[in-house]
């Protein structure tokens, strides 16, 4: 599995702070973007845009108990901890 670089990472951070703001967003899209740039975000949006063609269904019923159980599995609450009282059951 290939990371992504730096600037891919911006460039993702770009449009999907684009698709949350418009175009009344954050300063980042006021300053002129350099070519490569441009070429990145095109590409990162049509990466994006492939992702409509996958299928989607509703989440599992027990996804957020299954998410709280792999979360209390990664960092165990103390016994003292007001919020170990509201652990959801695995």
């Amino acid at each position: 599995m290939s990371a992504l670089s730096n600037e891919d990472r911006c460039a993702v951070d770009l449009l999907l702070e684009h698709a949350q703001y418009g175009s009344q967003g954050p300063a980042c899209f006021t300053h002129a973007d350099s070519g490569q740039m441009r070429e990145r975000l095109t590409r990162v949006e049509a990466l994006l845009n492939s992702l409509d063609s996958f299928p989607v269904s509703d989440p599992p019923s027990d996804l957020v108990a299954k998410t709280m159980a792999r979360c209390t599995e990664a960092v165990p609450l103390k016994a003292g901890d007001p919020e170990s009282q509201n652990s959801v059951p695995a």
